[in-house]
C-alpha cells in the first residue's frame, strides 16, 4: 500500500494516472434512420506503478522492498467497441447489440501479490462483453 513506501522529495517522477500516449478513433455510420454502427477503438501506454523487487521475512510477516517510485508502467491498454442499432417494435423503439472489448484484450489495471511477494498476479480490466438491449424513446 501507499503507506509502504515513502513519495520521493525533490525528485521528479510521473503522475499517477500519467498516460504518455493516446488515441482513440471513433466511425459511426447511419445506414438509414434506424441501422447504425458505431465503432470505438482506443489505446494508450500504461500508467506508472512502484515495483516490489523483494521482500524481508520478520517472523513469518512478509514486508515488501519496493524499486524506485513509478519507475515502471503496465502494459498498454488496447480496447475495441462495436454497437449496432436495429429498428425496434415500433415508431419509437430501437434495439441494438453492442460488443465491448470485441477482440477480449487483456488490459492490465494493477498487479497484486502473494503473500511472500514471490509471484505477481495481474488484475484486468473487463475482458470480451456482449450486451443486448432495447430503447424507447417518448
Amino acid at each position: 500500500s501507499a503507506l509502504d513506501y515513502l513519495q520521493p522529495v525533490n525528485e521528479w517522477f510521473p503522475f499517477i494516472y500519467e498516460r504518455k500516449h493516446n488515441f482513440s478513433l471513433v466511425v459511426n455510420y447511419d445506414f438509414s434512420r434506424k441501422w447504425k454502427l458505431a465503432t470505438t477503438y482506443r489505446y494508450s501506454t500504461g500508467t506508472p506503478y512502484t515495483p516490489v523487487i523483494g521482500a524481508n521475512n520478520l517472523n513469518g510477516n512478509y514486508i515488501p522492498i519496493y524499486g524506485d517510485y513509478y519507475s515502471q508502467r503496465l502494459p498498454d491498454y488496447h480496447r475495441f467497441d462495436i454497437k449496432l442499432t436495429m429498428p425496434g417494435f415500433g415508431k419509437n423503439w430501437e434495439t441494438y447489440i453492442q460488443f465491448i472489448n470485441a477482440f477480449n484484450n487483456s488490459n492490465v489495471d494493477s498487479y497484486v501479490y502473494n503473500e511472500d511477494y514471490t509471484k505477481r498476479t495481474a488484475v484486468e480490466m473487463l475482458p470480451f462483453i456482449f450486451i443486448g438491449g432495447v430503447k424507447y424513446s417518448f
